[in-house]
């Protein structure tokens, strides 16, 4: 997984230790938005302290103990995402993510982290993802739910940073979570993400469309020229055409997620219109509905609990 298209403009690539004078740039240039995150965006100050840490990732990554990349937009650096912790063995990583505030609204680490997901579980058979957080940083927490991963608990003061001790949540997504199957695929089964039901829709501007599912939900996948573009929510596919050979046909989906009330505020961001604010429904289910701006209508919903 050397470099891996997040959309439009935007690539996943290996941050190796020959672009440390850029990766110096990048944390100088946004020290105060990282320091209260990350304890590398204070110890490293120059592209020798850049090339030092990054050499240990390279280190790390000869021995399939974690690697690192970054995320560039439109040629310029903006993010990153690694293994902290890849044990192949024992089936288990953590993930960590980093960007900067001027990229921030893209799904670009929803779409990051869902790349090194995928390829960890199918390529290299992780059972377990973690992500950890300290529960002030809202961001972190939104992306671990659009992931679909499960808030597992809380370390009491397991992380300090500049002198004081935080909690961190700890959040999983486990492989049996995707109900991928990692036994060789048979003819006679839809392919991975595929159900014997599938839904596509047919827009007027298929990247447009695409880029406003990531945005809402956090899929994956780009508008490739000649054919439907794949995109990835949880663990179903939604496939969409750009009309032309057929004529334009909307979807109504509807759409299970982690927090339907977050996902409904992400969804007007991203540019849809609400058609109903979300409401707890008779059937368990709190639901919201919107219309994306190419005409696709979306019921929004996350199970209630069951009364006691």
């Amino acid at each position: 997984m050397l470099t891996s298209t997040l959309q439009d403009g935007a690539e996943l690539r290996a941050l190796e230790p020959w672009r440390a004078g850029e990766f110096a740039a990048y944390v100088e240039r946004h020290r105060a938005h990282l320091a209260p995150w990350l304890p590398w965006a204070t110890s490293i100050t120059d592209a020798d302290g850049a090339r030092r840490w990054l050499q240990a990732y390279a280190d790390r990554q000869a021995a399939d103990t974690g690697r690192i990349y970054g995320i560039w937009l439109d040629g310029v650096l903006v993010g990153g995402a690694l293994f902290r912790v890849f044990d192949a063995d024992a089936g288990v990583c953590e993930i960590g993510v980093w960007l900067a505030p001027d990229a921030q609204g893209r799904g670009l680490v929803t779409k990051a982290a869902q790349t090194m997901i995928d390829w960890a579980i199918r390529e290299r058979g992780i059972a377990r993802v973690e992500w950890h957080t300290v529960p002030d940083d809202v961001r972190s927490r939104a992306v671990a739910r659009r992931l679909g991963m499960t808030c597992d608990g809380v370390l009491r003061e397991a992380f300090e940073l500049n002198g004081t001790r935080h909690d961190v949540e700890v959040w999983s997504l486990l492989a049996t979570d995707l109900q991928i199957d990692l036994e060789p695929e048979k003819t006679s089964q839809p392919p991975t993400g595929y159900h014997t039901v599938t839904p596509r829709m047919v827009v007027g501007d298929a990247a447009g469309a695409v880029r406003f599912l990531g945005a809402a939900f956090g899929a994956t996948g780009d508008a490739p020229d000649g054919r439907p573009a794949e995109t990835r929510i949880g663990d179903s596919v939604i496939m969409v055409t750009q009309a032309g050979v057929r004529e334009p046909f909307p979807a109504l989906l509807y759409v299970y997620v982690a927090d339907a009330d977050a996902t409904y505020r992400d969804a007007l961001a991203a540019g849809a219109a609400s058609i109903e604010e979300p409401m707890d429904t008779p059937y368990g289910d709190r639901r919201a509905m919107v219309r994306d701006p190419y005409g696709n209508v979306f019921q929004i919903a996350h199970r209630l609990a069951a009364p006691a």
